[in-house]
């Protein structure tokens, strides 16, 4: 890595450059996903950004994807033969979903920088939508099970306190007794179970158990049935044809830009170095050939 490996402010300048590598490595998933037969939606705010800007929104500085469960197994059956070799697939550990990371690139906020044995080079998100119960108590529940399960990794993980961060009382105090007792192998066992627990009952409904919006509830199953193609940063990619309705679901007004004050990049200081990729942006590479195998 080289010596200008530092903390730092994302600028309008290293944020074109982010996005400019993070495109590349979407097209690199996006080209193995087509290859074989893996169904992958854009997610989260890259789907935000495909609709309201038709590419990254201006401000963000990651990207994300989502799958249903069977073609998220089969991505990961796949993918370290698959993907281009300049990138490392980094499977589930502490955060139940899959990254996949640039290698000889840093990007990593102040906690993170803490654990220098592991990979943090620049990275997109994979998420699975695991199906979840019928009825809204026991959605409820799953849910929270899920909250206590995940918690409990990423605590005994980082060796941290359960922190006061909206969490029920009851599930601080579950995690707090329980990741102290467990070993973590079988805290990662309960954890990814519970993500699965409905997955051969067709309940219908899915959650956002590896992500962060678990607290919107349920959603239809349906809307992430089929996929449509719309243009992001110029290539075609793709998203639920029932975009509306999901970017309703989570965002609520989603064509609407929030605040000025708002509209900054989610990971205010990090350590960042781009590696060979930081004359990315210049324009001379085209975004698709910067991972994909020779052809």
């Amino acid at each position: 890595m080289s010596q200008n490996t530092e903390f730092c402010e994302l600028d309008a300048d290293k944020l074109k450059t982010l996005q400019k590598i993070l495109l590349a490595a979407l097209l690199e998933l996006d080209r193995v996903c087509r290859e074989n037969d893996i169904k992958y939606f854009l997610g989260g705010g890259t789907l935000l950004g495909a609709i309201r800007h038709h590419g990254f929104i201006p401000w963000d500085d990651d990207a994300d994807v989502m799958m249903l469960r069977e073609d998220y197994e089969k991505f990961l059956r796949v993918a370290d033969d698959a993907l281009s070799e300049k990138l490392f697939l980094q499977r589930p550990n502490y955060n139940p979903y899959t990254r996949v990371r640039v290698n000889g690139t840093v990007f990593a906020s102040e906690f993170m920088a803490r654990f220098p044995d592991i990979h943090s080079g620049i990275f997109l998100d994979i998420f699975a939508h695991d199906r979840t119960a019928a009825h809204p108590w026991s959605q409820k529940l799953h849910r929270m099970v899920t909250k206590v399960t995940r918690s409990v990794v990423f605590n005994k993980w980082g060796n941290t306190d359960v922190k006061g961060d909206g969490s029920h009382p009851v599930i601080r105090w579950l995690v707090s007794r329980i990741k102290n007792v467990i070993p973590m192998k079988t805290a990662v066992r309960m954890r990814d179970r519970t993500l699965v627990l409905f997955q051969n009952r067709n309940t219908g409904y899915l959650y956002d158990g590896m992500g962060q919006n678990m607290a919107r509830g349920a959603f239809p199953e349906s809307w992430l049935d089929e996929a449509v193609y719309v243009e992001f940063e110029g290539y075609p990619l793709p998203v639920p044809k029932e975009y509306d309705a999901y970017l309703t679901w989570l965002y609520g007004d989603y064509m609407q830009l929030p605040p000025e004050n708002q509209r900054h990049p989610s990971h205010d200081s990090v350590k960042l170095d781009f590696g060979e990729y930081g004359n990315i942006a210049a324009g001379d590479i085209k975004a698709d050939r910067v991972f994909a195998p020779d052809r």
